[in-house]
């Protein structure tokens, strides 16, 4: 067989050469992790959806430790038939139910149901902090071609009304449901944003 011409050699060792730093530059931005600890490992996993789908189990692989590691090189063996455009998603369900007992679910929604904002707290900081209670309690899921999907009606729901509930305040929900009930959380959330920067700006102009 012919050797590919000397600029098509070049042109794919520079090719070569941008993947590597590529995964380097993304493995960078994702915490280690040896799977001792499920709060982390769920930590690990949300900072890897945040890296491209073509090169994210490079990076795994490149930043997992210890039994993490293992385990994910075991998946990895058995399940060579999956295509590697669809990995991410049964990888994901395989390393929650490895590292991530129910207890730890359980005890995260507890945790989300007693979040309330302060009563000096800004909407935005309290938001932050019910997004990422509810990031842990309800994780999004993940289809095989690794796309986070929407949270179902039932969960959209409960995440609302507990939001609402730790709001403390009946204005403030009133315009959670205006003009009609929000689709996600994150409408929700953008909601109440929207009112707390109309009150700044009636301050602004002189209006307490």
């Amino acid at each position: 067989m012919a050797q590919p011409a000397w600029p098509e050699q070049l042109a794919h060792h520079f090719h070569r050469q941008e993947e590597r730093n590529l995964v380097k530059d993304h493995s960078e931005k994702v915490f280690p992790c040896d799977g001792t600890d499920p709060q982390l490992v769920k930590q690990f996993l949300r900072e890897l959806e945040l890296v491209p789908l073509d090169c994210r189990l490079q990076v795994f692989e490149r930043v997992a430790r210890g039994s993490l590691l293992r385990e994910y090189l075991r998946w990895r063996q058995e399940n060579q038939g999956i295509p590697l455009d669809q990995r991410w998603g049964p990888l994901r369900t395989y390393i929650l139910a490895a590292f991530v007992s129910q207890d730890t679910d359980g005890a995260m929604k507890k945790e989300l149901f007693k979040c309330k904002r302060g009563n000096t707290e800004s909407i935005v900081s309290y938001n932050r902090r019910f997004r990422d209670l509810a990031s842990e309690a309800y994780p999004p899921g993940i289809d095989a071609q690794g796309m986070l999907l929407p949270r179902n009606r039932d969960q959209v729901e409960t995440l609302v009304k507990t939001y609402a509930a730790g709001l403390r305040e009946r204005r403030l929900a009133a315009k959670i449901v205006t003009p009609d009930w929000p689709q996600t959380l994150e409408e929700a959330m953008t909601r109440t944003a929207a009112t707390e920067r109309h009150s700044k700006s009636l301050q602004r102009l002189g209006y307490g």
